[in-house]
C-alpha cells in the first residue's frame, strides 16, 4: 500500500486524540485513571497496524470502539471474524515445518507465540508449540511468554476455539 493512503485502514494517533478526547475521558475515568494514562494504555493495547514501509501507527477501529464502549481494554481483535485471505495464505503455508511457529507478536510485557490449524483442535496447535520448543528462543526475555493454540473453522471462515498457555 502507498504511504500516502495507509492510513485509511484505521484511526491515527492525530484522529483519536483530536476526534475521541471526551471518549478517553469516559475510559480514564472507568478505570482510575488520568487522561495521559489513559491514552498511553490504548497506544499499548490497540496501536500497531502498520499498512507500508514509512505508515504512521494505526490504530485498530474495531477494537478502540469495543473499549471506548465497554470501558475496558480487552483484546477485542480475538472476536472479529476471520479474512478469507488469511484462511488462504494459511492453507498455503507448511504449517508442520520443525523449528517455525506461524506468528510471534512482541508486545511491551509479553511475547505471544500463535500455532495455527485449519479444521484441528487449538490443543494440537498447542502442543505443537511444545514439541517443536517454539516459545524457547523467547524464554530469555524479561517479557511474560504466552503460547497460544488457535484453531479456524474452514466452513464457517472464521476463528473457531483457542487455548493459551502461560510460560
Amino acid at each position: 500500500m502507498s504511504d500516502d493512503y495507509s492510513a485509511i485502514c484505521g484511526i491515527t494517533e492525530q484522529e483519536l486524540l483530536s476526534q475521541m478526547q471526551p471518549d478517553i475521558e469516559r475510559i480514564a475515568q472507568a478505570n482510575d485513571e488520568t487522561y495521559e494514562e489513559a491514552c498511553r494504555h490504548l497506544k499499548r493495547q490497540y496501536d500497531g497496524y502498520h499498512f507500508s514501509k514509512n505508515c504512521e501507527d494505526i490504530y485498530n477501529p474495531f477494537s478502540l470502539f469495543n473499549a471506548f464502549s465497554q470501558k475496558d481494554y480487552k483484546s477485542f481483535w480475538f472476536s472479529t471474524g476471520t479474512s478469507t485471505l488469511l484462511i488462504e495464505m494459511l492453507q498455503r503455508m507448511d504449517l508442520n515445518a520443525i523449528g517455525r511457529t506461524d506468528v510471534v507478536i512482541k508486545m511491551p510485557d509479553a511475547i505471544y507465540v500463535f500455532e495455527f490449524k485449519i479444521d484441528g483442535t487449538p490443543e494440537e496447535a498447542l502442543a505443537q508449540i511444545n514439541s517443536k520448543q517454539y516459545a524457547i528462543p523467547y524464554e530469555i526475555d524479561h517479557r511474560k511468554v504466552v503460547k497460544v493454540g488457535v484453531n479456524f473453522d474452514s466452513i464457517t471462515r472464521t476463528l473457531g476455539e483457542w487455548v493459551i498457555e502461560y510460560s
